[in-house]
């Protein structure tokens, strides 16, 4: 998703930390996926690491 200065926080705002934000997806699919009949789900995530 991309980077994003972190400076929210007073004690980080001249140190250099910045984050950067991953937009994580997953779908899986059952027996019988091809039919109506299968069973199928979605997983959506949104993680952030700090770098500094």
């Amino acid at each position: 998703m991309g980077w994003s200065r972190d400076d929210l926080s007073p004690e980080h705002s001249s140190a250099g930390y910045m984050t950067f934000y991953y937009a994580v997806s997953s779908r899986g699919l059952g027996p019988g996926s091809g039919t109506t009949d299968g069973a199928q789900a979605v997983v959506q995530a949104v993680v952030a690491k700090r770098f500094r």
